[in-house]
């Protein structure tokens, strides 16, 4: 009992510990975790959400407030929490397209929810950046020794949060079994969302304020051992496959960017806190070079980059991806030079996110939609008949991003239409409408529980497979030939060869005929568990195929001709019964 009572003590001292560092942000903290309990199922209404997400904003810009004037006089702290307020009112306003959820903004706000968002993240990430720049700076601490101190406080506080939570559902869940029957869940749900708020919320920023401790034998050996043989796995399983595109002479892969932004992410933070300690073993010396080592896989995501806005242009991601780049050349040349002063990379950050979100005229959209015109000006004047595929394609991206962004009140339709031709969009539209063709996928599945086997002599489990990973139409698959083979966890046995274009085509034929009826065009998935008979379809006259599932894509390349002829199969993947006589 002693014990449970300790474990609440540390709890409850720990809010009142950041209540006295940061008492606005805490209050804010707590009043969001009571406001979310009691409100908890009315998130709908306007008013309801405007509150709970300026209540999150405001403890966002709060936290940053106090981090500048935790040492100047009170009034300072007040006005500096009413700057707070009143950036949190604004963004959640944009957010929720009302003031205070009553007074609603539709038809006044002509900026985009997408670029709302974009405002509303690239200001969270500034507050917590800068919070945690003020905070390292008053602590004593050097960089990586706060940071290792910030990541050993979150553990900690992540572990209590995951017991509390299981402690809570636990509890919860009897009271509702006994007192409150059908209840849905919704005693649990609400005591999870206030234990999340109200606990790990105030442990976070309690985090950042934590006083200094000695860091445990597990938690040392996490960062020094695990945590970075991990990291050093990664780095070498990218210079292996950076060895294969070298000896094979392929192109890298498009997942590389992101995987190596995200390594880049991890390793960093990784490699700083072991240099919170000397180094004394091999794993330690290769985290005081590990800038180093990831410095090759810069020509990888240059690359990468590069070569998408060749092809198609700058977008919000790719530019995102730019500044990425020059971040991590940034962050390595700093790291050379300066290895002490690693903590004033943090402003760095919040500038880019700054320039990335904010600043007009240079911020991801602005610059994207400027790219995207220079593209359309560029072919204003050309004969579409006289280019190559890979400049159609940079063409109709260009018109179709500038068109959604037209569509999404970003700029105006006089914009884009100035910049393309009618000769050049009926062009686009005719070339639209040749080279994109209809994707379709039919699934059905019909269980079979009994079947008439009386005149049959042999019954199989069948499967029936093909799959055609090419794009031409000469790839397509011979559904008058298809091979059917017995369904068995050994090894396949062929049942032969089987012309089963009829039941095809009477399947694509229905598939087309419910996008007639729902008026989808382009990528379609349809069911037609219906149309599969349960008295199986003759394909020979001594054997009859019982289809139980089924899945079936093909491409329409013209959209006047529906025969098997014209239509482009890809896959298909049939289970069910062979029923034969003899």
């Amino acid at each position: 009992m002693s014990k449970l009572s300790t474990m609440f003590t540390k709890l409850f001292s720990q809010i009142k510990d950041t209540f006295q560092r940061v008492p606005v942000t805490t209050c804010i903290i707590m009043a969001e975790a009571i406001f979310v309990t009691v409100f908890f199922n009315d998130f709908e209404k306007k008013p309801v959400g405007w509150v709970a997400f300026f209540l999150f904003l405001f403890a966002a810009g709060s936290l940053l407030a106090e981090s500048i004037l935790c040492q100047k006089k009170a009034w300072m702290k007040w006005a500096g929490a009413g700057f707070a307020a009143l950036a949190a009112g604004i963004m959640a306003s944009l957010e929720c397209e009302s003031i205070c959820g009553l007074v609603e903004l539709d038809d006044i706000l002509s900026i985009s929810n997408e670029r709302v968002t974009a405002f509303i993240y690239g200001y969270i990430i500034i507050c917590v950046v800068m919070s945690v720049y003020l905070c390292q700076k008053r602590s004593g601490l050097t960089f990586p020794q706060y940071l290792l101190q910030i990541f050993v406080e979150g553990a900690k506080t992540t572990i209590i949060y995951g017991v509390l939570c299981i402690g809570v559902l636990v509890l919860t869940g009897i009271i509702d079994a006994l007192f409150l029957k059908n209840n849905y869940f919704e005693l649990e749900l609400r005591a999870l969302f206030f234990v999340s708020v109200a606990y790990y919320g105030t442990g976070l920023v309690y985090s950042l304020w934590s006083p200094v401790k000695e860091i445990t034998g597990f938690f040392r050996a996490i960062v020094r051992y695990v945590m970075l043989c991990i990291c050093l796995a990664a780095f070498l399983i990218i210079y292996v496959y950076m060895l294969k595109i070298v000896i094979m002479w392929e192109i890298p892969s498009n997942q590389i960017f992101s995987i190596l932004t995200s390594l880049f992410c991890t390793a960093m933070p990784i490699s700083l806190m072991c240099m919170a300690y000397e180094k004394d073993t091999f794993l330690q010396k290769a985290a005081y070079i590990l800038p180093y080592i990831f410095a090759p896989f810069l020509i990888l995501q240059i690359y990468s980059v590069s070569a998408r806005i060749h092809e198609h242009g700058l977008t919000p991601s790719r530019y995102m991806g730019i500044f990425m780049i020059v971040f991590e050349i940034i962050y390595i040349l700093w790291y050379l030079k300066w290895k002490e002063k690693m903590n004033l990379l943090l402003p760095v950050i919040a500038v880019i996110t700054a320039i990335i979100t904010f600043v007009p005229g240079i911020n991801m959209y602005t610059a994207s939609i400027m790219s995207q015109r220079h593209i359309l000006t560029k072919y204003q004047s050309a004969d579409i008949s006289q280019l190559s595929t890979e400049q159609i394609a940079k063409i109709k991206g260009a018109y179709q991003y500038l068109k959604s962004e037209v569509s999404r009140g970003n700029i105006k339709e006089e914009g884009v239409t100035n910049l393309v031709t009618e000769d050049l969009k009926a062009q686009l539209e005719e070339a639209d409408a040749y080279t994109d063709p209809m994707r379709h996928t039919i699934t059905g599945y019909r269980e079979i529980f009994d079947m008439d086997v009386t005149r049959y002599t042999h019954i199989y489990k069948i499967q029936i497979h093909a799959d055609s990973d090419s794009g031409t139409k000469k790839d397509s698959i011979d559904v008058g030939a298809l091979e059917i083979s017995i369904d068995s966890n050994r090894e396949q046995t062929s049942l032969g060869v089987y012309d089963l274009e009829n039941m095809i085509q009477d399947y694509i034929t229905e598939d087309l005929k419910q996008q007639e009826d729902t008026a989808d065009n382009g990528t379609t998935y349809h069911d037609i568990s219906e149309l599969m008979s349960a008295s199986g379809i003759r394909i020979t006259p001594d054997k009859v195929l019982i289809p139980e599932s089924l899945s079936l894509e093909y491409e329409q390349t013209d959209a006047e001709e529906s025969s098997i002829q014209t239509i482009q199969i890809d896959y298909i993947d049939i289970s069910g019964y062979m029923l034969c006589t003899e």
